[in-house]
């Protein structure tokens, strides 16, 4: 599996501390990822205990999907040097460094894929811009 479907969920999750239902998912995801493949991506985050799965209380069947507490330091840090780039440039090769030592850090596959994926996307975000 692609590995920014990973990515994708874990950026969606990152803004969204309150959690996503997969239909909620699904629906944000439209057109770019397969229900399937989402479901596959959700399985294995939550086996890596990236996700935490928790049952709606006004919906027995309805799950909400969440960032785990465990990773939410490291993603919050990924999401921060994207804040710091975007404030100053000229600390782009300290940003590099940061986000290197968090790739280097972390323990899990997923969240060094979503840091790689963020640098990627902010480093294209960069070259087009003005």
């Amino acid at each position: 599996m692609e590995p920014t479907v990973y990515s994708a969920v874990i950026e969606m999750l990152s803004s969204r501390p309150e959690g996503l239902s997969f239909n909620s998912f699904s629906k944000l995801l439209q057109g770019r990822v397969s229900r399937i493949t989402l479901a596959k991506a959700l399985e294995g985050l939550v086996k890596e205990r990236i996700v935490e799965v928790e049952r709606n209380l006004s919906h027995k069947q309805k799950k909400v999907f969440k960032l785990s507490y465990e990773v939410m330091p490291t993603v919050i840090e990924v999401n921060s040097l994207e804040e710091g780039l975007k404030a100053d440039l000229s600390n782009f090769h300290l940003l590099l460094k940061s986000c290197r030592n968090i790739i280097r850090g972390s323990g899990h596959p997923y969240i060094k894929k979503y840091a790689e994926f963020k640098m990627n996307s902010l480093i294209v975000k960069l070259l087009h811009s003005s």
